[in-house]
């Protein structure tokens, strides 16, 4: 068979010379790789595969090559200030094709690279200029010009998740970025409206039902089930697609039109300054006045590592949710670390506010996994919110499982407070917990208490 050389990649088509690039990037042959991406782009500029694989070709020349030193700066400084020249005057095409061309000898140049998205994005590559905002936060993972203009490409592509994690990314590089604040908080309200996987699979009938408890918005039994088919239903409800029974449309409506009354009580709520006096007085104690048996957070934190464990928090906040993961695990050399426990969760800013899902523990030698997560998330939340009781659901998949979790939960402090079914009133809760059982609630303090014991 002849072989493959450049001369005849014209002829292929264009899936074939992206394949025929990776398979040469692949075995390390970056000049040829780059030649046929280079190809493949002036066939079609926003192939956004063929962007992120010559961004990547590129690097890994780069890096091979251990950097172009001062001469590639040098032999690259004319086709950059070319292309600034052409992207001020508004030659889009011909100002990225500059800013590669400087690329090709100085590939981490973040600056270089924002203004070649920004040239493919004018020029309408949407796709190529979302691929290089992407390598500019692989190049630099905090810098926040490169975060919010991945953000609002994905926004724009309809992926408005990873836009709001790349949002996210950038106020944790810049708390105070204005802009992204904004563009958080639109994309978490459209999210919360739209979605029922918003962080963590938080269902938006979580939020739903923290209003309820701040006295936003009553709920009926026609708006619950409104609410149960806008959650599970509503994506395909607002592309017309099919899915949802014509005689249900209207309490979707009314399900939507409920999120919205809570939205605009909480919004009333936080005007009113209600919710900020609340929580000032609410039991937002000092370390001083909690008991001081119970260890905190730090001391907990320092326990897992004697025992040669990672005890890690993962705290975000989305409007008046704040979501919680908590994770155990045990690192390796060499290798990831060996997850050995989670607890998720969220709170609202209430005294009952604290929602737990069922802890996991899984693998070999797990013995106190279980009371390092519980005791980490009552000391959070007795440090960091008003919380002073909590909320779980003891799932009946099988009575025999079900009998185990609620004696568990008994032994942390839980008690029962009512069986979760299938009556309507019941489904937001199994919407949030995702099934029936037993519901119960605990005192947290008391909770810490009984499992500092097992520390």
């Amino acid at each position: 068979m002849e072989p493959l050389s450049f001369s005849r990649i014209s002829k292929l088509p264009s899936g074939s010379i992206a394949a025929a690039a990776a398979e040469a990037a692949r075995r390390r042959n970056y000049d040829f790789a780059i030649q046929l991406y280079q190809q493949l782009l002036e066939i079609n500029p926003d192939v956004g595969e063929a962007r992120a694989g010559l961004r990547q070709a590129l690097l890994k020349r780069h890096q091979a090559k251990k950097g172009g030193g001062l001469f590639g700066k040098l032999k690259g400084a004319g086709p950059l200030t070319a292309a600034k020249g052409m992207a001020k005057a508004g030659r889009w095409d011909a100002a990225a094709k500059g800013f590669e061309s400087y690329l090709a000898t100085n590939p981490v140049d973040v600056e270089a690279n924002l203004e070649l998205g920004n040239a493919l994005e004018a020029g309408g590559h949407s796709s190529s200029a979302l691929a290089v905002y992407e390598f500019v936060t692989e190049l630099d993972p905090r810098n926040p010009e490169g975060l919010k203009r991945a953000g609002a490409m994905m926004a724009a592509t309809g992926e408005p998740l990873k836009a709001l994690e790349y949002y996210e990314r950038a106020l944790e590089a810049d708390p105070r970025d204005r802009d992204a604040m904004k563009a958080r908080k639109d994309l978490a309200a459209e999210l919360l409206l739209l979605r029922t996987d918003v962080i963590d699979q938080l269902p938006a009938i979580g939020l739903f039902e923290g209003l309820l408890q701040m006295g936003g918005v009553g709920g009926t039994a026609q708006q619950v089930h409104g609410l149960h088919q806008a959650v599970v239903g509503l994506q395909g409800h607002q592309n017309g697609a099919a899915g949802i029974p014509p005689g249900d449309q209207g309490d979707v409506r009314i399900g939507l039109d409920t999120i919205q009354d809570g939205f605009e009580a909480l919004a009333r709520f936080r005007k009113a300054d209600h919710l900020h006096r609340f929580v000032r007085s609410s039991v937002h104690q000092p370390r001083s006045v909690l008991s001081m048996s119970v260890p905190g957070l730090v001391e907990i934190e320092q326990r897992a590592a004697a025992r040669g464990l990672l005890l890690r928090l993962q705290v975000k906040q989305l409007l008046a949710v704040t979501t919680l993961r908590v994770v155990v695990a045990r690192p390796r050399q060499g290798q990831p670390p060996l997850l050995l426990g989670e607890l998720k969760g969220w709170a609202l800013p209430l005294p009952a506010g604290l929602q737990l899902d069922t802890m996991r523990v899984q693998g070999q030698d797990t013995q106190g996994v279980g009371a390092l997560i519980w005791a980490a998330t009552f000391a959070w939340a007795l440090e960091a919110t008003p919380c002073r009781s909590a909320r779980l659901l003891a799932i009946r998949d099988n009575e025999q499982q079900h009998r185990r979790l609620v004696r568990y939960f008994r032994q942390l402090g839980f008690e029962p407070t009512r069986e979760v079914a299938a009556a309507a009133l019941d489904l937001p809760l199994r919407l949030v917990w995702g099934g029936a059982g037993l519901l119960m609630r605990g005192d947290i303090t008391e909770g810490l208490e009984r499992v500092s014991r097992r520390l």
